[in-house]
């Protein structure tokens, strides 16, 4: 007579191993972070993947990532673990919050954030757009606020707040330079503009502004980390800047800045809400969700659909 087996019980420390490893995109490195050893959290993965059933975990050439099952179930597992530690919690949810975004960003949207959660206190850390995902894989920020297309793990949850729009920028002399009506983008190879530049592992590197005049066509000038910083060279150097058009309204607005019409140019970028799902509880990104979409539909931007 033949004996069906039984799954073991679900364990919460099995979860906890499993999105350890997910978040750190290896064993051994969840090993360090969680302070147990790669076998003893082989041995939880294995038996979670018994557990429910199905094979959560494969290696690829980037690592260890979730199957298309653990990417299915994955949310589940972090609701599951999320709900079970705030029935044990002896204390509130954490008080403080790790936000990291644009320099522009962070100056247009920290302030909705604050009011949109007045139960917490917000630490705010600058980055350019592009490389915040290069530090996902250490617990130094909650939330990212991005603009760019980066990849992250399944750890993160990833939400569309809306569309920005970009545009070139220059100074009202700029402008006159340039002449009256829609600017030829062969034209603009005559000009100087200010660029982005990151630094990577202590070098610096010129940056990406997602100009359509790609960067070999072009002359670059001064260059600076912050697009706020380059709006303000712009205004005094008359170099162009390229860039998002709701960072730039208020030097428009006073008329310290022009924008400069291109044949051709319609740019978008999408800009997003990225969340820790162990570190952000879904009352807080539900609440930062809705004020950053506000915000954008206040500054003319196009909010994504609710």
């Amino acid at each position: 007579m033949s004996r069906t087996r039984s799954r073991p019980e679900l364990r919460l420390s099995d979860v906890q191993a499993l999105l350890g490893v997910v978040r750190l995109g290896s064993i051994n490195g969840a090993s360090r972070s969680l302070g147990a050893s790669s076998s003893l959290l082989s041995k939880s993965i294995g038996r979670l993947e018994r557990s429910v059933g199905v094979k959560l975990l494969v290696r690829s050439a980037h690592g260890v990532q979730l199957t298309e099952a653990g990417r299915d179930l994955a949310p589940r597992l972090v609701d599951l673990l999320e709900r079970a530690q705030s029935v044990r919690a002896i204390g509130p949810e954490p008080s403080r919050l790790t936000v990291v975004a644009p320099s522009f960003i962070t100056a247009l949207f920290l302030p909705s954030i604050v009011e949109a959660l007045p139960d917490l206190v917000v630490h705010s850390v600058d980055a350019p757009p592009g490389i915040v995902s290069a530090f996902i894989s250490q617990p130094l920020f909650d939330v990212a606020l991005t603009v760019r297309a980066e990849r992250w793990p399944s750890s993160w949850a990833q939400s569309t707040v809306g569309w920005l729009r970009l545009a070139l920028f220059g100074s009202r002399e700029a402008a006159r330079r340039l002449g009256r009506g829609r600017v030829r983008p062969d034209r603009l190879r005559e000009e100087t503009f200010i660029g982005p530049l990151y630094s990577n592992g202590g070098e610096l590197l010129p940056g990406d502004d997602g100009c359509p005049l790609p960067a070999r066509a072009r002359t670059f000038g001064h260059r600076t980390q912050m697009f706020v910083m380059a709006l303000a060279l712009a205004e005094t150097t008359h170099q162009l800047v390229f860039g998002p058009a709701i960072a730039a309204a208020a030097q428009v607005a006073r008329g310290s800045l022009v924008e400069i019409p291109v044949e051709g140019w319609h740019v978008r970028e999408p800009f997003y809400l990225e969340c820790h799902q162990e570190r952000v509880s879904a009352r807080v990104q539900r609440a930062l969700l809705s004020a950053l979409r506000e915000r954008v539909r206040h500054l003319g931007a196009t909010p994504a659909p609710q």
